[in-house]
């Protein structure tokens, strides 16, 4: 196997994505407190970047088990939606200054909806303490936002419990942490994403899910982006294959991840086996990755802890810092250069 070289991992970032337990935990512990203080049968999550992965979850979760309240995610400065008095909004900026977020905090919290803001400090947090009823929920420090989405997903989380939105989640988040806490299941985890990074080296990770599995397809796909420093995409089935799928030839320089879980409509399954087949014939490399779990919580972070370990390993393959983000962040530093008035 082809050396790791752990030279090019200058802030120990290993570390923070085997830190899962420890973000879980203070993602909930974080939150216990907070609950809804009127009806709500509304709620909007408002992120950007790593910041906006939480609510992607969260919404994708919500609609999986079926929860009878609308769920609407906000990845831009304004929404079109009403917020009443039965709207819970939820903004999530884990710097703080998030320019969209700001913005939209500062528009949208003088409604009479319930404002909770997810951060660690910056304007977002200075301006949320004005608003003597917006609640803060202040998030672990020191962590990069793409990691810091797992402790805003269990905040959300512990809030909708606490509101009896959803149901008591302790055991499903105790077995949740025996799993990170054991050596073994990290080592089988990291071994596997160590080949598929290797599998990956050189090529354009393309990651494709079934509809109520993308926001886990996005996930993988920032993660190469933002640890790994390369172009990659994702897509849902069926919807891809009446259009994307055309553009596929011989030999193209692709990687193709399927994450597919067995609750997933049958025919898409078959899909998947079709698709495997004919890939293979345009010497296109691909895997299938059945995600594993005893519940669908775990499911999804296991495949969350699989996505951060293989990005990282490739980071390391092509010589990045994976925690680097100097490109995102001398394009922020150009849009403050324009000035922006947030009230």
């Amino acid at each position: 196997m082809e050396d790791f070289d752990f030279k090019y991992d200058k802030s120990n970032y290993i570390d923070i994505i085997n830190s899962k337990s420890s973000i879980i935990k203070k993602g909930v512990v974080a939150a216990q407190n907070y609950s809804f203080k009127n009806e709500v049968n509304k709620i909007i999550i408002m992120g950007l970047g790593g910041s906006g992965l939480a609510g992607r979850l969260i919404k994708q979760y919500l609609e999986e088990i079926s929860i009878n309240i609308k769920i609407v995610v906000v990845n831009d400065y304004n929404t079109k939606e009403k917020i009443d008095s039965k709207t819970a909004v939820f903004v999530c900026s884990y710097s703080g200054n998030t320019e969209e977020a700001v913005y939209f905090f500062n528009k949208y919290s003088y409604s009479i909806g319930e404002f909770f803001v997810l951060t660690t400090n910056g304007l977002l947090l200075k301006d949320a303490e004005k608003k003597k009823d917006v609640k803060i929920i202040r998030m672990p420090s020191g962590l990069p936002p793409r990691v810091a989405s797992t402790a805003m997903f269990f905040s959300i989380l512990k809030v909708l419990e606490n509101s009896n939105i959803v149901k008591d989640h302790t055991m499903i988040i105790s077995n949740l942490l025996n799993f990170f806490e054991d050596y073994n299941n990290k080592r089988v985890l990291t071994d596997y994403s160590k080949n598929l990074a290797l599998k990956i080296k050189d090529k354009i990770p393309l990651i494709y899910t079934t509809s109520r599995l993308e926001s886990l397809g996005y996930f993988w796909k920032i993660s190469f982006n933002e640890n790994s420093k390369v172009h990659a995409f994702n897509n849902k089935l069926p919807e891809f294959n009446h259009n994307e799928l055309n553009a596929f030839d011989y030999n193209q320089n692709f990687y193709i991840i399927f994450l597919i879980d067995e609750a997933d409509f049958k025919r898409n399954r078959e899909r998947v086996s079709v698709l495997r087949e004919m890939f293979l014939k345009l010497n296109i490399e691909n895997t299938t990755i059945m995600l594993k779990g005893n519940s669908l919580i775990a499911k999804y972070f296991n495949s969350i802890y699989l996505a951060e370990l293989t990005s990282y390993f490739l980071a390391l393959l092509l010589e990045k810092d994976p925690i680097d983000v100097k490109v995102i962040e001398e394009f922020k530093r150009k849009m403050s250069e324009k000035k922006f008035f947030y009230k």
